[in-house]
């Protein structure tokens, strides 16, 4: 979670990551449960390294802070000798 408001923004994002959306509503359920978490939608690792985020997000967000989101980012993977992911981290891709 990010602890980083946003301009007068009052409700931060919670990112659950799972191989699907096949616990969509199980883990919704149990994080409103636990610590009242409100669910909005499940979206794919793969469309937020696109930059693809709801209208109703973007039209929230000052023109700057909108570029920021809708960028396209590439995932950058750090392995040790043997193969294991040691780290994994989202990088802005380049603009020509």
């Amino acid at each position: 979670m990010n602890d980083t408001l946003l301009g007068d923004h009052t409700e931060h994002v919670l990112c659950l990551y799972y191989t699907d959306d096949s616990r969509k509503d199980e883990l919704a359920e149990r994080n409103k449960q636990e610590y009242g978490v409100k669910y909005r939608y499940w979206k794919s690792d793969s469309d937020t390294l696109k930059g693809k985020y709801s209208k109703e997000f973007l039209d929230k967000l000052p023109e700057d802070e909108r570029k920021h989101f809708t960028t396209q980012k590439k995932l950058i993977e750090f392995k040790d000798g043997k193969g294991k992911l040691i780290l994994r981290q989202k990088s802005k891709e380049k603009q020509d």
